[in-house]
């Protein structure tokens, strides 16, 4: 299982940062359909945790563990490890994050989405629940993405997830897909130069989508290619709710990508405004700990996301 009917190569790109418990249950959960090779990047910069990924080895003979030098953050980790192992040309690329469960025929679905599909990026449906076997609500199937507001969603979010499955065709388009499970052809991700590397975590699906779109690229999702999604849980750490990480990053950078989008005009923008009051104080109406240090960190990110919009680096610091 794991090659494709054509012969080609089929990689998994996984992306850690002290995330090796969630890559063990990640590639139990794969061992219906291997693919042909598994290349984890691991952002840790820690020894104890890269020797976790090591004795992964022992079980998985297709594995290799990349060391990264410092953390790059999700997508430069994504695009360091796809440009590692570029030269199994052809090959189908599948990015997972640590803490998304496949659950039996995701990897040949996106594999015939592909496939089926010259140049396109290819969604798995994602779900989430207590654990991966319980009931479970969808995530994700269709979403979408305003950048004069600045603000994504997903559709029909926590509604049941056997009932949609029921009425959806193989495959459909939608403009925005999440980084959480998703495929690709060397041709594709070469055309799109990859994830933008500056963003460091979050929004950097948003900006692939927007530049897939104006290159005429495909965004798809394949409904058999089924994920269960621990949601933030590579940067929670025992955190109850989302962590004061996501607040920052997801706050600083739907300013850096929906202003360059709008330009200075998206900081005075009402709509904007509004969207900025909900992101900031959505700690404070959501029962977690640490209300106030997450509140903090999402109007950091905020103020460093507006400082970016109005006083922008030189196009030589940024990547993509």
């Amino acid at each position: 299982m794991g090659q494709a009917s054509s012969g080609v190569t089929t990689v998994c790109i996984v992306v850690n940062y002290f995330s090796s418990t969630m890559i063990e249950r990640c590639l139990e959960a794969m061992l219906t359909e291997l693919p042909n090779r598994i290349v984890i990047y691991d952002n840790s910069c820690d020894e104890s945790e890269y020797q976790n990924l090591e004795r992964l080895k022992l079980g998985y003979h297709n594995l290799e563990v990349l060391r990264g030098a410092k953390n790059l953050g999700f997508g430069a980790g994504v695009n360091a490890a796809i440009g590692h192992t570029a030269q199994y040309e052809p090959c189908i690329f599948w990015v997972l994050n640590p803490d998304a469960v496949p659950q039996p025929g995701c990897l040949n679905a996106l594999q015939e989405a592909v496939e089926a599909n010259e140049m396109c990026l290819v969604s798995s449906v994602v779900s989430f629940g207590e654990t991966p076997t319980a009931d479970q609500s969808i995530w994700f199937y269709r979403g979408g993405y305003d950048l004069i507001a600045g603000k994504v969603w997903h559709d029909d979010f926590r509604a049941p997830l056997n009932k949609m499955l029921e009425s959806q065709p193989k495959t459909w388009t939608t403009p925005f897909l999440p980084g959480t499970s998703f495929a690709t052809n060397l041709e594709t991700w070469e055309r799109l130069g990859g994830f933008r590397e500056d963003l460091f975590l979050y929004w950097e699906d948003v900006e692939l989508c927007e530049r897939a779109q104006k290159s005429s690229i495909k965004t798809l999702v394949a409904r058999d290619a089924l994920v269960w999604h621990g949601e933030g849980g590579t940067t929670n750490f025992g955190e109850d709710g989302h962590s004061k990480t996501y607040y920052y990053w997801m706050n600083k950078n739907r300013y850096v990508i929906s202003g360059t989008h709008s330009g200075r005009k998206f900081v005075g923008n009402p709509a904007v405004a509004w969207e900025t009051f909900k992101c900031i104080s959505r700690p404070l109406l959501t029962p977690q700990k640490d209300r106030l240090g997450k509140t903090w960190s999402a109007i950091r990110g905020t103020k460093d996301g507006i400082m970016a919009l109005l006083w922008p680096p030189r196009p030589s610091e940024v990547s993509k």
